[in-house]
Protein backbone atom coordinates (compact mmCIF):
# COMPACT_ATOMS: atom_id res chain seq x y z
CA UNK A 1 0.00 0.00 0.00
CA UNK A 2 1.67 3.08 -0.88
CA UNK A 3 1.13 7.04 -0.23
CA UNK A 4 2.01 9.52 -1.70
CA UNK A 5 2.26 13.84 -1.05
CA UNK A 6 -0.52 16.04 -3.12
CA UNK A 7 0.67 19.57 -2.70
CA UNK A 8 3.06 18.80 0.12
CA UNK A 9 0.00 17.78 2.49
CA UNK A 10 2.20 16.50 5.21
CA UNK A 11 -0.35 16.07 7.75
CA UNK A 12 -2.39 13.90 5.86
CA UNK A 13 0.35 11.86 5.01
CA UNK A 14 1.01 11.66 9.02
CA UNK A 15 -2.55 10.85 9.44
CA UNK A 16 -2.11 7.98 7.16
CA UNK A 17 0.45 6.87 8.74
CA UNK A 18 -1.27 6.49 12.25
CA UNK A 19 -4.22 4.50 10.38
CA UNK A 20 -1.93 2.41 8.19
CA UNK A 21 -0.04 1.40 11.38
CA UNK A 22 -3.14 0.27 12.70
CA UNK A 23 -4.23 -1.95 9.71
CA UNK A 24 -0.95 -3.92 9.92
CA UNK A 25 -1.31 -4.18 13.59
CA UNK A 26 -1.79 -7.78 13.74
CA UNK A 27 1.62 -8.22 11.88
CA UNK A 28 3.08 -6.16 14.61
CA UNK A 29 1.81 -8.11 17.13
CA UNK A 30 2.42 -11.91 15.22
CA UNK A 31 6.41 -10.27 14.90
CA UNK A 32 6.19 -9.17 18.67
CA UNK A 33 5.14 -12.78 19.77
CA UNK A 34 7.39 -14.59 17.23
CA UNK A 35 10.40 -13.13 18.77
CA UNK A 36 9.49 -13.35 22.54
CA UNK A 37 8.92 -17.06 22.21
CA UNK A 38 12.18 -17.26 20.73
CA UNK A 39 14.43 -15.51 23.37
CA UNK A 40 18.36 -14.93 22.76
CA UNK A 41 20.97 -13.61 25.06
CA UNK A 42 23.44 -10.74 24.50
CA UNK A 43 25.91 -11.60 21.04
CA UNK A 44 23.65 -14.82 20.88
CA UNK A 45 20.45 -13.21 19.04
CA UNK A 46 21.62 -15.33 16.08
CA UNK A 47 18.15 -16.54 15.07
CA UNK A 48 16.96 -12.79 15.76
CA UNK A 49 18.40 -11.30 13.60
CA UNK A 50 17.79 -13.71 10.39
CA UNK A 51 14.52 -13.19 11.28
CA UNK A 52 14.59 -9.36 10.98
CA UNK A 53 16.94 -9.12 8.34
CA UNK A 54 14.35 -11.93 6.11
CA UNK A 55 11.29 -8.97 6.94
CA UNK A 56 13.30 -6.09 5.99
CA UNK A 57 14.34 -8.09 2.45
CA UNK A 58 10.71 -8.18 2.17
CA UNK A 59 9.87 -4.25 2.84
CA UNK A 60 12.69 -3.84 0.02
CA UNK A 61 15.31 -2.52 2.77
CA UNK A 62 18.67 -2.37 1.03
CA UNK A 63 22.23 -3.07 2.57
CA UNK A 64 21.14 -5.10 4.85
CA UNK A 65 24.08 -6.27 6.93
CA UNK A 66 23.60 -8.98 9.97
CA UNK A 67 26.93 -9.03 12.25
CA UNK A 68 28.50 -6.92 15.33
CA UNK A 69 32.00 -7.53 16.54
CA UNK A 70 32.80 -10.31 14.53
CA UNK A 71 29.29 -12.33 15.86
CA UNK A 72 26.65 -12.56 13.52
CA UNK A 73 23.91 -10.88 15.67
CA UNK A 74 22.30 -7.40 15.08
CA UNK A 75 20.61 -6.08 11.49
CA UNK A 76 21.56 -2.77 9.97
CA UNK A 77 19.71 -1.93 6.81
CA UNK A 78 18.96 1.40 5.03
CA UNK A 79 16.12 2.55 3.07
CA UNK A 80 16.78 5.15 -0.07
CA UNK A 81 20.53 4.89 0.53
CA UNK A 82 21.80 6.77 -2.20
CA UNK A 83 20.04 9.78 -1.16
CA UNK A 84 22.61 12.28 0.02
CA UNK A 85 20.59 14.36 1.80
CA UNK A 86 19.93 13.68 5.38
CA UNK A 87 20.18 10.74 7.26
CA UNK A 88 17.69 9.45 9.78
CA UNK A 89 18.59 6.56 11.77
CA UNK A 90 16.07 4.76 14.31
CA UNK A 91 17.54 2.08 16.98
CA UNK A 92 15.98 -1.09 18.86
CA UNK A 93 17.64 -3.32 20.55
CA UNK A 94 17.11 -7.10 20.81
CA UNK A 95 18.75 -9.52 23.30
CA UNK A 96 17.02 -11.00 26.32
CA UNK A 97 17.87 -11.88 29.36
CA UNK A 98 18.94 -14.95 31.59
CA UNK A 99 15.12 -15.04 33.03
CA UNK A 100 13.01 -18.34 33.57
CA UNK A 101 9.32 -16.74 32.53
CA UNK A 102 6.14 -16.95 34.71
CA UNK A 103 3.99 -15.40 32.51
CA UNK A 104 1.94 -18.80 31.50
CA UNK A 105 1.19 -17.03 27.87
CA UNK A 106 0.69 -19.11 25.07
CA UNK A 107 3.91 -17.62 23.20
CA UNK A 108 6.01 -17.69 26.36
CA UNK A 109 9.55 -18.31 26.14
CA UNK A 110 10.39 -21.84 24.34
CA UNK A 111 14.17 -21.19 25.03
CA UNK A 112 14.52 -22.74 29.06
CA UNK A 113 16.30 -19.33 31.40
CA UNK A 114 15.95 -17.17 28.78
CA UNK A 115 12.94 -14.27 28.59
CA UNK A 116 12.25 -11.06 26.75
CA UNK A 117 11.91 -9.70 30.18
CA UNK A 118 12.43 -5.95 29.74
CA UNK A 119 10.42 -5.54 26.38
CA UNK A 120 12.81 -6.01 23.78
CA UNK A 121 10.76 -7.79 21.75
CA UNK A 122 8.64 -4.93 21.32
CA UNK A 123 11.11 -2.88 20.43
CA UNK A 124 11.90 -5.01 17.67
CA UNK A 125 8.62 -5.37 16.60
CA UNK A 126 7.31 -1.86 16.72
CA UNK A 127 10.65 -0.42 14.37
CA UNK A 128 9.41 -3.59 12.10
CA UNK A 129 6.03 -1.79 12.04
CA UNK A 130 8.00 1.58 11.33
CA UNK A 131 10.01 -0.30 8.69
CA UNK A 132 7.14 -0.74 6.96
CA UNK A 133 5.53 1.96 7.13
CA UNK A 134 8.46 3.98 5.54
CA UNK A 135 9.32 1.60 2.94
CA UNK A 136 5.77 2.09 1.48
CA UNK A 137 6.06 6.06 1.44
CA UNK A 138 9.96 6.12 0.28
CA UNK A 139 9.32 7.62 -2.49
CA UNK A 140 7.85 10.92 -0.54
CA UNK A 141 11.19 10.64 1.94
CA UNK A 142 13.51 13.35 1.33
CA UNK A 143 16.55 11.96 2.73
CA UNK A 144 17.93 8.41 3.91
CA UNK A 145 16.29 6.09 6.69
CA UNK A 146 18.81 3.57 8.61
CA UNK A 147 17.54 1.06 11.24
CA UNK A 148 19.86 -0.34 13.73
CA UNK A 149 18.77 -3.83 15.60
CA UNK A 150 20.97 -3.58 18.38
CA UNK A 151 22.52 -6.48 20.21
CA UNK A 152 23.65 -7.10 23.63
CA UNK A 153 22.16 -4.00 24.87
CA UNK A 154 22.19 -5.96 28.76
CA UNK A 155 25.88 -6.50 28.98
CA UNK A 156 27.16 -4.02 30.70
CA UNK A 157 29.80 -6.23 31.95
CA UNK A 158 31.86 -6.36 28.71
CA UNK A 159 31.30 -5.31 25.38
CA UNK A 160 28.08 -2.89 25.12
CA UNK A 161 26.16 -3.67 21.92
CA UNK A 162 25.90 0.10 21.16
CA UNK A 163 29.72 0.97 21.13
CA UNK A 164 30.40 -2.38 19.23
CA UNK A 165 27.44 -1.03 16.66
CA UNK A 166 29.68 2.49 16.46
CA UNK A 167 32.53 0.41 16.39
CA UNK A 168 31.50 -0.80 12.74
CA UNK A 169 30.76 2.82 11.82
CA UNK A 170 26.86 2.30 11.14
CA UNK A 171 26.90 6.01 12.53
CA UNK A 172 28.41 7.34 9.77
CA UNK A 173 26.45 10.12 7.86
CA UNK A 174 23.58 9.96 10.71
CA UNK A 175 22.99 13.13 11.09
CA UNK A 176 20.18 12.06 13.84
CA UNK A 177 19.16 9.27 16.19
CA UNK A 178 15.90 8.13 18.06
CA UNK A 179 15.14 5.22 20.37
CA UNK A 180 12.50 4.56 22.67
CA UNK A 181 11.90 2.01 25.29
CA UNK A 182 8.42 0.33 26.72
CA UNK A 183 8.39 2.01 30.12
CA UNK A 184 6.22 -0.23 32.70
CA UNK A 185 6.20 2.45 35.19
CA UNK A 186 4.46 4.88 32.68
CA UNK A 187 0.86 4.37 32.05
CA UNK A 188 -0.20 2.10 28.55
CA UNK A 189 -0.54 4.84 25.88
CA UNK A 190 1.13 7.60 27.40
CA UNK A 191 4.62 8.91 25.33
CA UNK A 192 6.74 10.58 28.09
CA UNK A 193 10.02 12.54 27.50
CA UNK A 194 12.61 14.54 28.77
CA UNK A 195 14.94 17.28 27.35
CA UNK A 196 18.56 16.61 28.75
CA UNK A 197 19.30 13.74 30.98
CA UNK A 198 16.76 10.92 30.71
CA UNK A 199 18.63 8.27 32.45
CA UNK A 200 21.96 8.01 34.45
CA UNK A 201 25.51 6.54 33.98
CA UNK A 202 25.68 3.26 35.17
CA UNK A 203 29.32 2.44 36.55
CA UNK A 204 30.19 -0.14 38.44
CA UNK A 205 33.44 0.13 41.32
CA UNK A 206 34.67 -3.02 43.49
CA UNK A 207 36.79 -2.77 46.30
CA UNK A 208 38.97 -5.50 47.69
CA UNK A 209 39.72 -5.12 51.32
CA UNK A 210 42.86 -7.26 52.57
CA UNK A 211 43.25 -7.69 56.17
CA UNK A 212 44.91 -10.49 58.48
CA UNK A 213 42.22 -13.36 59.32
CA UNK A 214 42.65 -15.62 62.40
CA UNK A 215 40.04 -17.20 64.81
CA UNK A 216 37.37 -15.38 65.47
CA UNK A 217 37.33 -15.71 69.49
CA UNK A 218 40.66 -13.44 68.94
CA UNK A 219 39.92 -10.24 66.97
CA UNK A 220 42.65 -8.29 68.78
CA UNK A 221 45.15 -10.76 67.04
CA UNK A 222 43.71 -10.05 63.41
CA UNK A 223 43.35 -7.01 61.50
CA UNK A 224 39.55 -7.64 60.40
CA UNK A 225 39.04 -6.66 56.91
CA UNK A 226 35.14 -7.06 57.89
CA UNK A 227 34.83 -4.18 60.39
CA UNK A 228 36.58 -2.24 57.69
CA UNK A 229 34.08 -2.98 55.03
CA UNK A 230 31.01 -2.18 57.18
CA UNK A 231 32.15 0.74 57.68
CA UNK A 232 33.01 2.13 54.00
CA UNK A 233 29.51 0.89 53.54
CA UNK A 234 27.99 3.33 55.46
CA UNK A 235 30.82 6.10 55.21
CA UNK A 236 29.88 5.80 51.18
CA UNK A 237 26.80 6.91 51.36
CA UNK A 238 28.60 10.22 52.82
CA UNK A 239 29.32 11.23 49.29
CA UNK A 240 25.40 12.01 48.55
CA UNK A 241 24.56 13.12 52.24
CA UNK A 242 27.83 15.48 52.73
CA UNK A 243 29.35 15.73 49.71
CA UNK A 244 26.94 16.22 46.93
CA UNK A 245 25.20 19.11 46.24
CA UNK A 246 21.40 18.76 47.24
CA UNK A 247 20.20 19.94 44.51
CA UNK A 248 21.90 17.32 42.33
CA UNK A 249 21.46 13.48 42.86
CA UNK A 250 23.49 10.42 42.93
CA UNK A 251 22.86 6.73 44.11
CA UNK A 252 25.74 4.51 45.76
CA UNK A 253 24.79 0.99 45.80
CA UNK A 254 26.50 -2.38 47.16
CA UNK A 255 25.18 -4.98 45.24
CA UNK A 256 27.97 -8.00 45.79
CA UNK A 257 29.63 -9.23 49.17
CA UNK A 258 31.81 -12.24 49.96
CA UNK A 259 33.94 -12.52 53.15
CA UNK A 260 34.68 -15.82 54.42
CA UNK A 261 33.23 -19.32 54.83
CA UNK A 262 33.17 -20.41 58.40
CA UNK A 263 31.38 -18.45 61.17
CA UNK A 264 34.09 -18.24 63.67
CA UNK A 265 36.79 -17.46 61.30
CA UNK A 266 37.65 -13.69 60.57
CA UNK A 267 38.49 -14.10 56.97
CA UNK A 268 41.99 -12.56 55.00
CA UNK A 269 39.67 -9.96 52.64
CA UNK A 270 36.39 -9.03 52.18
CA UNK A 271 35.22 -8.64 48.14
CA UNK A 272 32.66 -6.09 47.56
CA UNK A 273 30.60 -4.81 44.47
CA UNK A 274 28.54 -1.95 43.43
CA UNK A 275 27.20 0.21 41.48
CA UNK A 276 27.00 4.31 41.23
CA UNK A 277 24.63 6.69 39.31
CA UNK A 278 24.63 10.06 38.47
CA UNK A 279 23.15 12.32 35.53
CA UNK A 280 25.86 14.71 35.63
CA UNK A 281 29.46 14.28 34.12
CA UNK A 282 30.70 16.71 37.22
CA UNK A 283 28.77 14.24 40.00
CA UNK A 284 30.19 11.21 38.35
CA UNK A 285 33.44 12.33 38.58
CA UNK A 286 33.12 13.56 41.93
CA UNK A 287 31.85 10.35 43.05
CA UNK A 288 34.26 8.32 41.69
CA UNK A 289 36.87 9.84 43.37
CA UNK A 290 34.89 10.07 47.22
CA UNK A 291 34.78 6.29 47.17
CA UNK A 292 38.56 5.93 46.22
CA UNK A 293 39.17 8.41 48.76
CA UNK A 294 37.16 7.03 51.80
CA UNK A 295 37.83 3.42 50.80
CA UNK A 296 41.49 4.07 51.77
CA UNK A 297 40.90 5.94 54.75
CA UNK A 298 38.28 3.41 56.39
CA UNK A 299 40.93 0.41 55.38
CA UNK A 300 43.87 2.22 56.65
CA UNK A 301 42.46 3.15 60.28
CA UNK A 302 41.47 -0.52 60.76
CA UNK A 303 44.99 -1.66 59.53
CA UNK A 304 43.51 -2.83 56.05
CA UNK A 305 44.80 -2.21 52.53
CA UNK A 306 42.10 -1.13 50.30
CA UNK A 307 42.26 -2.07 46.73
CA UNK A 308 39.68 -0.06 44.69
CA UNK A 309 38.69 0.06 41.10
CA UNK A 310 35.78 2.44 39.45
CA UNK A 311 35.21 1.72 36.44
CA UNK A 312 33.24 3.96 33.85
CA UNK A 313 30.38 2.23 32.28
CA UNK A 314 27.64 3.98 30.68
CA UNK A 315 27.81 7.75 30.55
CA UNK A 316 24.38 9.14 30.96
CA UNK A 317 21.60 9.43 28.43
CA UNK A 318 21.35 12.91 27.36
CA UNK A 319 17.97 14.03 25.04
CA UNK A 320 19.21 16.80 22.55
CA UNK A 321 16.96 19.50 23.01
CA UNK A 322 15.75 20.19 19.62
CA UNK A 323 15.54 16.22 18.87
CA UNK A 324 13.32 15.75 21.93
CA UNK A 325 10.84 18.98 20.41
CA UNK A 326 10.86 16.84 16.65
CA UNK A 327 9.82 13.77 19.50
CA UNK A 328 7.09 15.83 21.24
CA UNK A 329 5.29 16.72 18.10
CA UNK A 330 5.26 13.56 16.84
CA UNK A 331 3.95 11.97 19.60
CA UNK A 332 1.25 14.74 20.06
CA UNK A 333 -0.02 13.61 16.91
CA UNK A 334 -0.21 10.09 17.69
CA UNK A 335 -1.22 9.57 21.12
CA UNK A 336 -3.23 12.66 22.14
CA UNK A 337 -1.99 15.92 23.33
CA UNK A 338 -2.62 14.46 27.11
CA UNK A 339 -1.05 11.45 26.87
CA UNK A 340 2.36 12.94 26.34
CA UNK A 341 4.15 13.37 29.56
CA UNK A 342 7.08 15.36 30.42
CA UNK A 343 8.83 12.47 32.97
CA UNK A 344 11.20 12.59 35.83
CA UNK A 345 14.90 10.91 34.74
CA UNK A 346 15.26 7.81 35.91
CA UNK A 347 18.93 6.24 36.99
CA UNK A 348 18.40 3.41 34.85
CA UNK A 349 21.01 3.47 32.62
CA UNK A 350 21.03 2.49 28.70
CA UNK A 351 23.93 2.28 26.33
CA UNK A 352 21.57 4.29 23.70
CA UNK A 353 23.71 7.01 25.82
CA UNK A 354 26.66 6.14 23.45
CA UNK A 355 24.62 6.98 20.31
CA UNK A 356 24.02 10.21 21.60
CA UNK A 357 27.63 11.48 22.37
CA UNK A 358 28.15 10.93 18.60
CA UNK A 359 25.06 12.58 17.10
CA UNK A 360 22.08 14.51 18.14
CA UNK A 361 19.20 12.52 18.95
CA UNK A 362 16.34 11.41 21.75
CA UNK A 363 14.89 8.40 23.90
CA UNK A 364 11.61 8.10 25.14
CA UNK A 365 9.67 6.05 27.17
CA UNK A 366 6.21 4.34 25.49
CA UNK A 367 4.36 3.35 28.58
CA UNK A 368 2.59 0.09 28.73
CA UNK A 369 1.49 -0.47 32.54
CA UNK A 370 -1.80 -1.55 32.89
CA UNK A 371 -3.51 -2.43 35.89
CA UNK A 372 -7.01 -3.40 34.63
CA UNK A 373 -4.95 -6.31 32.77
CA UNK A 374 -2.77 -6.69 35.22
CA UNK A 375 0.68 -5.33 33.47
CA UNK A 376 2.00 -4.24 36.72
CA UNK A 377 5.41 -6.36 37.15
CA UNK A 378 8.08 -4.76 36.50
CA UNK A 379 10.99 -4.74 33.91
CA UNK A 380 13.29 -7.93 34.73
CA UNK A 381 10.84 -9.75 36.70
CA UNK A 382 9.94 -13.29 35.49
CA UNK A 383 5.99 -11.62 34.82
CA UNK A 384 6.99 -8.78 33.40
CA UNK A 385 4.12 -8.23 30.35
CA UNK A 386 3.65 -5.74 27.60
CA UNK A 387 0.41 -4.46 26.87
CA UNK A 388 0.40 -5.04 23.15
CA UNK A 389 -2.17 -2.72 22.61
CA UNK A 390 0.44 0.26 22.31
CA UNK A 391 1.96 -1.71 19.76
CA UNK A 392 1.35 0.00 16.16
CA UNK A 393 1.22 3.46 18.12
CA UNK A 394 4.62 3.26 18.93
CA UNK A 395 5.41 2.33 15.19
CA UNK A 396 3.08 5.35 14.03
CA UNK A 397 5.12 7.01 16.16
CA UNK A 398 8.75 5.82 15.02
CA UNK A 399 7.61 6.46 11.32
CA UNK A 400 6.49 10.04 11.58
CA UNK A 401 9.14 11.02 13.57
CA UNK A 402 11.53 10.11 11.21
CA UNK A 403 9.37 11.63 8.27
CA UNK A 404 9.68 14.84 10.06
CA UNK A 405 13.09 14.86 10.59
CA UNK A 406 13.97 14.27 6.69
CA UNK A 407 11.16 16.86 6.04
CA UNK A 408 12.66 19.74 8.48
CA UNK A 409 14.78 21.70 6.41
CA UNK A 410 11.75 21.68 3.51
CA UNK A 411 9.98 24.42 2.48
Amino acid sequence: MLFSLIGGQRKEMKEKLIYRAKEIEKNIIEWRRHLHAWPELSFKEEETSKYIASLLTSMGYEHIHIGTAGRPTGVVAELNSDHSRLCVALRADIDALPITEKTGLSFASKNEGVMHACGHDAHIAILLGAAQLLSEIREELPGKVKLIFQPSEESADYIQGARAVIDEHALDGVDAIFGLHVWQPTPSGVLAWKEGSIMACSDRWKLTIRGKGGHGASPHQTNDPTIAAAHFIAMAQSFVSRELDPLKTAVVSVGEMKAGNAFNVIPDYVSLIGTARAFEPEVREAMAGSLERVAEHCCAALRCKAEFIYERNLPPTVNDPEMTRFGVKAATLVFGEKNVMETQPTMGGEDFSYYLDKVPGAFFFLGIGNKEKGFTYPHHHPRFMVDEDVLSAGSAFEAILAFNYLNSNQN
